[in-house]
């Protein structure tokens, strides 16, 4: 009896250190598969955080291209010339050669504006289009965008100082510097490093003025 007894002893010990293992290795299992998991989710948001910066970076690019070469453009007869460059502090329309692609076309006239529903675009048209509202193009740089806010450096009426300045409209030159700063809900991720240009040109030198007048009376 003491010999059946032994052996079930010793079965029942046996039993115990293998639950005792199968513990071990399970908790051994659930934490390689968190640290797993906490590492996957990582990477894919450091993975996400390169995607907005790289979109970020393209929107920024093609602003750089348009704006830099923002054309100082003063259309003749018009009166004291001034350039065609409407600042305001959430848009801004201006005149510039057409994209690569659309070459060689006439001036375009961009806007860069947040629509309505939180898309960043820029739109274009030719200035010679018969129908100006059916040939617009439309270029979405991103999107849930929260606001815009554009800033404009130069001298400028009443004070003729070089500042910054919230507008920028009815002058006879292209501001000096553009600042574009775009904003994004709370929460998102997305960076918009403060994007400043100088447009290549500021007077527009085609412009016949006027020696008298001052005014614009036709082009070279």
């Amino acid at each position: 009896m003491s010999r059946g007894m032994t052996r079930s002893t010793a079965s029942a010990g046996f039993t115990l250190v293998e639950a005792l293992a199968s513990l071990a290795i399970l908790a051994l299992l659930s934490l390689m598969l968190v640290a797993g998991t906490q590492f996957a989710r990582s990477r894919m948001i450091r993975m996400q955080a390169a995607d907005d910066g790289e979109i970020v970076e393209t929107a920024q690019d093609l602003l750089r291209g348009r704006l830099s070469r923002a054309f100082p453009y003063a259309r003749p007869n018009t009166g004291f010339p001034t350039v065609e460059f409407a600042g305001l502090p959430d848009r801004v329309s201006f005149f510039a050669p057409p994209p690569d692609v659309a070459a060689p076309d006439a001036l375009q006239r961009y806007v860069l504006s947040v629509s309505p529903a939180g898309v960043l675009q820029l739109t274009r048209v030719s200035d010679l289009a018969n129908d100006p509202d059916s040939a617009v193009r439309a270029t979405p740089l991103l999107s849930a965008v929260r606001g815009l806010s554009i800033d404009y450096f130069g001298a400028a009426p009443p004070d003729n100082l070089p500042r910054w300045r919230a507008r920028w409209e009815q002058q006879d030159a292209l501001p000096r510097l553009v600042r574009v700063r775009v904003s994004f809900p709370p929460g998102d991720r997305r960076i918009w490093p403060d994007l400043i240009i100088a447009p290549a040109a500021t007077l527009d030198s085609l412009c016949q003025v006027d020696s008298r007048s001052g005014l614009c009376r036709g082009r070279t």
